[in-house]
């Protein structure tokens, strides 16, 4: 017999958009355009607060290369969960 928790679970899963690269770096740019408007930072300040490179901001904030999971966690600790 099946459980049907788990069906359901797989059934609302197949619903739902799959994660891309693109969907993924478009989030990131939205979450550091947010944090600069809201706090007037600059991508050099923004880093200075997360511990990584203004190069590292300026690439996400363009969608250039994928932010690490571990400046997302720096993020949330920062500023808050979005």
């Amino acid at each position: 017999m099946q459980d049907k928790s788990k069906a359901r679970y797989c059934m609302a899963t197949a619903r739902e958009k799959p994660v891309t690269t693109e969907r993924y770096r478009a989030a990131v740019e939205r979450i550091i355009a947010a944090l600069r408007k809201a706090h007037g930072l600059s991508d050099r300040q923004l880093a200075a607060r997360l511990d990584c490179s203004p190069g590292t901001i300026r690439n996400a904030r363009t969608g250039a290369t994928s932010l690490d999971p571990a400046v997302l966690m720096r993020i949330e600790q920062a500023f808050g969960p979005g």
